[in-house]
């Protein structure tokens, strides 16, 4: 086991900061920490103000070494000089003695905008430099979690059931970094990996939702190699892989148009999508872009109104002489 009995050294993210809970923090951890909806599925819960302060003077204490030669780290998290969560990172009994477990709460104004699985990222790298593995207990039911988890992704032979019958949960184990899914930005030796990708998706998932002829107009447009190329070169063009394998792109213009978003049919709900819509966002929040949003197909729109995506309008498009009804969704982000 490591040595970081306490420590919580500072730990920054893209956009977010990980440190010490100070005393200035403390309204802030109050606050976030009594609200029911986001301690709703956390296990041993404050719900007054005087439980949540004497948490707040415990957190001290592991500063100071209260639980002795156990892992227990815990921060503030920071975004933009605000106190927005805490997220801990300890040995329980839920852990072997190569794993240590995630425990996080966040102010839920914040949520939807792909932090937690930002900083899961960071501290799965961090864990593992000391040989360590991530895990993380849940309720399957903890709709945010699940997602949260999936985009960092997650190693599906480590994860089952545990406990004993009435005080059961749901144990999952972070892919070590490497192992789950990578994210890079395209090049434009990417493209015929990307068109074969586009055409095999659209001709063996979307073909369930649209006709012969439709499929076969939209499979058409992965020929037109000069416009994937543009894309690549001109958009925020991203990869998701797997084991070293394309799993699925995303890109983003400058305006926050959110152009393609594909995922094999080898990597179905493996959480690739969930890892590039998260990037996309990071994106856009990065362009200062207030909104975004797509054409979304109809095998599509279920995933994005799950990320908080809603239908603006259905409009019908033509391409090759044939009608296609599309949604334009958008969504709001601050």
């Amino acid at each position: 086991m490591s040595e970081e009995f306490g420590k919580s050294r500072d730990i920054n993210t893209t956009r977010l900061k990980l440190r010490k809970f100070t005393e200035a923090d403390r309204a802030d951890f109050v606050r976030f920490s009594t609200d029911p909806e986001v301690n709703q599925y956390i296990g041993g819960r404050v719900e007054t103000e005087e439980a949540a302060n004497a948490l707040f003077d415990k957190i001290q204490q592991v500063y100071n070494g209260l639980f002795g030669n156990r892992h227990f780290e815990i921060w503030a998290i920071e975004y933009e000089g605000k106190t927005i969560g805490s997220f801990e990172l300890k040995q329980t009994e839920n852990t072997e003695p190569d794993e240590l477990e995630v425990v996080y709460l966040i102010d839920k104004a914040y949520w939807g905008r792909g932090f937690i699985p930002e900083i899961l990222r960071c501290i799965n790298k961090y864990a593992h430099s000391m040989g360590l593995r991530v895990i993380a207990t849940l309720n399957p039911d903890n709709k945010q979690t699940v997602r949260a988890l999936e985009k960092a992704g997650l190693d599906a032979s480590k994860s089952g059931w545990i406990g004993e019958e009435g005080d059961r949960c749901f144990k999952v184990t972070l892919a070590a970094p490497g192992e789950g899914i990578t994210i890079r930005r395209a090049v434009e030796d990417d493209t015929a990996a990307i068109t074969k990708l586009y055409s095999d998706t659209v001709r063996n998932v979307n073909a369930r939702d649209y006709t012969p002829q439709q499929i076969d107009v939209w499979a058409s447009s992965a020929k037109n190699i000069s416009r994937w190329q543009a894309a690549v070169k001109e958009q925020y063009f991203i990869l998701a892989e797997i084991s070293g394998k394309l799993a699925g792109f995303s890109s983003i213009t400058p305006d926050g148009y959110l152009d393609f978003m594909y995922v094999s049919k080898d990597f179905q709900r493996c959480g690739a999508a969930s890892a590039l819509l998260a990037e996309i966002e990071n994106k856009a929040h990065v362009q200062n872009n207030s909104l975004i949003y797509a054409h979304v197909s109809a095998t599509a729109r279920g995933f994005f109104e799950k990320n908080g995506y809603i239908v603006r309008e259905v409009v019908e498009d033509r391409f090759g002489g044939v009608v296609f009804m599309n949604n334009v969704m958008e969504k709001r982000i601050s």
